[in-house]
Parts: structure tokens; sequence; C-alpha cells
């Protein structure tokens, strides 16, 4: 093995660690109140987020806030946990498949439901300046609890 496939390699696997502390950041700002301004500074400019139940597509930053803008008010507690990450990096780019189990509380009417959500990311990653950002991210929901009461006296 040269220096130079040692240094390949240990950049790839930074990448990773990067694109994997992107990800996290990403569902902390979620489950802390969906920061909107935070939560668009993870994409590039040119960025796409799509997904949710309602299958929508945002491109860019300012649609991306926006968005997430409204989140609080419907989703009074979330823990996006992500799990079973593929990440492959090709230089300043890469992609990723994260599986997500989704615990919340949402709100309907005048009542705050418990919801199970499963869902399955496919993302694309893109190093600008040197940071890890989400080039595309797609949330495909695969499965929605929609009668929850196993945790509904924990509160949320």
């Amino acid at each position: 093995m040269t220096a130079g496939d040692l240094a390949e390699r240990l950049a790839a696997l930074e990448a990773r660690e990067a694109i994997a502390a992107l990800k996290a950041r990403y569902a902390e700002l979620c489950d802390s109140g969906y920061s909107p301004d935070a939560l668009a500074l993870l994409f590039a400019e040119d960025g796409i987020w799509e997904g949710g139940l309602h299958r929508v597509r945002l491109v860019g930053r300012a649609a991306i806030g926006d968005y997430f803008s409204g989140m609080a008010g419907k989703i009074q507690f979330a823990r996006h946990l992500m799990v079973n990450a593929i990440i492959d990096v090709s230089g300043d780019r890469a992609t990723g498949r994260w599986d997500m189990l989704l615990p919340m509380a949402v709100t309907e009417g005048d009542t705050v439901r418990p919801r199970w959500q499963l869902s399955t990311y496919h993302e694309s990653y893109r190093r600008v300046a040197g940071c890890w950002l989400f080039a595309h991210l797609a949330a495909a929901p695969s499965y929605l609890d929609p009668d929850c009461d196993l945790w509904k006296d924990y509160g949320a």
C-alpha cells in the first residue's frame, strides 16, 4: 500500500464520519423544534428536500426553511432514530442510505396523537468549501401506525 492509497482511504473515512455527523445534526435539529434556518443551512444552496407523507419536494434553502418553519406547531415530539447507514464516497460527492424509526406526537385539531413512522432516506451529498452538505435528501415513509397508543401515557 502506498502513501497515496493510505491518504485516499483516510480521506474516505473522514468523509463518511463528516456525513454521519451531518445526518446526526439533521436529526438533532428535527428533534429539538425544527429550527428552519439551521436546517436549511445543512443543504447546498440548490439542495433538494423531498419526503413526508404528502411527498413534498422543495428546492433551495429558502423553500426548505419555509417548509420547516411551520413544522414545530404540527409535531409536538419527535425522535429521529437513524440506523443502517450505507455511505459511498467519491471525491467531493457521496451517496447515502439510512433507515429511520420515528416515534412522534402530532397535532390533529385539538388532539395530540402518538405515532410511529418508518422511513428510508436516499441521499446525495456534496462537499462545499470543505463542508459536507445535503445535495438531495429523499425520505420515503414505508409505514405509519395511525392508531399507536403504546406510549400515550408517557407524555410527549
